[in-house]
């Protein structure tokens, strides 16, 4: 069996969802393994990706799969292995106000790189 596509390519999976190592919010992960290239069609994908997540937060996805953890808030995280470019940065800004509005919020996290 074949793993499902994970990251802004496939824009109707949820990456990954972890405790946050304080407990003190749930994370929504949104993997981007690969550097930004800066074009119209990347900004899109995360933001349809983007719009899955804050929908599965904001209709009850979230909390039926994880209801232990109902009443922590939520955030969605673009785990990224380098710095998004202008183009998605302006995005990434525009999407947190609206996240925040739900009730969430939308972060921007490296991955630190792998290695010795």
């Amino acid at each position: 069996m074949t793993p499902t596509p994970r990251g802004i390519d496939n824009t109707t999976v949820i990456d990954m969802v972890v405790l946050a190592p304080k407990n003190e919010a749930l994370e929504m992960i949104i993997l981007q393994a690969k550097p930004w290239d800066g074009t119209a069609a990347s900004v899109l994908k995360l933001q349809e990706k983007w719009q899955h997540y804050v929908g599965f937060a904001i209709h009850g996805g979230l909390e039926r799969a994880y209801p232990k953890y109902a009443r922590i808030p939520w955030r969605i995280v673009l785990d990224c292995i380098s710095e998004p470019d202008d183009r998605t940065k302006e995005f990434i800004m525009r999407a947190d106000e609206v996240t925040r509005k739900e009730g969430g919020s939308f972060i921007v996290r490296m991955q630190r790189p792998k290695g010795p």
